[in-house]
Parts: structure tokens; sequence; C-alpha cells
């Protein structure tokens, strides 16, 4: 999956999704380019807490989405969530620990989280947005 475009396989056509996967994607690319053009360390962690704090919003935007639709996979998808979060805290001290973390393990690290997460949870979530109607989320 390119970082700089959201490729036709992962749009869900849900704007909100598409738009957050869209930042989410921009800001792993700067990640990226962060570590692999061996960036100082403080550059990297501000990279990595900005993909960790907009991966909240868009959580906390996708969830509230499931409750307006009473969601029925609400708990699966909300547990990989959690687990995803998990994961992108232990890269996140990897990159700031001692030991110097593979820019390529970056990049297949967040392309796979990324792209497995839209293509497994998102789409449903998507499908079932779209028959109800409701393309956003209540949260300001």
């Amino acid at each position: 999956m390119a970082t700089n475009d959201l490729a036709d396989e992962l749009t869900t056509g849900i704007k909100f999704m598409d738009s957050d996967h869209h930042e989410l994607i921009r800001l792993t690319g700067k990640l990226i380019v962060a570590s692999d053009s061996g960036d100082d360390q403080n550059l990297i962690s501000y990279r990595i807490n900005k993909l960790i704090v907009f991966t909240r919003k868009h959580f906390d935007r996708e969830e509230e989405a499931m409750r307006r639709v009473k969601f029925p996979d609400r708990k699966a998808h909300v547990a990989e969530h959690t687990k995803l979060l998990e994961e992108v805290l232990e890269l996140k001290q990897e990159l700031e620990g001692v030991d110097e973390t593979s820019p390529f393990y970056v990049h297949v690290f967040m392309n796979k989280w990324l792209h497995d997460h839209i293509l497994n949870f998102d789409v449903k979530l998507a499908k079932a947005l779209n028959d109800s109607a409701i393309t956003e989320p209540r949260i300001s």
C-alpha cells in the first residue's frame, strides 16, 4: 500500500472514515520518512505521538458511529482498536528505545496495520453505516 494515497481497495465510501484514513496514511508517511532519514529522536517521537493522538480520535469517531447504528460487530471492532493502539504504543517504545528500529520495519508494520484493519474491520462498518444512511458520527 502506498503511504501517499489511499488505494482504491481501501476506500470505504464513508466520508469521515476515508478522510481519517488519508490522514493516518499521511501521518504514517511522515513517521516513516523521519525514521528512514535518521532524523533526531525528538522528531521521531513527535511524529509517533501525532499518529497516536489522531488514531485515538479516529477510533472514537468510528466507535460513536458504531453505537449510533447498533453495529452488531461493535465489541470485536472495539477490541481490535484496543489491540491496534497497544501495538502502536509498543512501536513508540521501540522507536524511543536505545536500540535502533529499522525504518523498513516501521514501514511494513504501519502499512500492514492500516491495510489489515481497513479491509477486515472498517469495510464492514462502512456497509452498516451506508445501510443506515448515517455517514458522520456525532463527535465534537
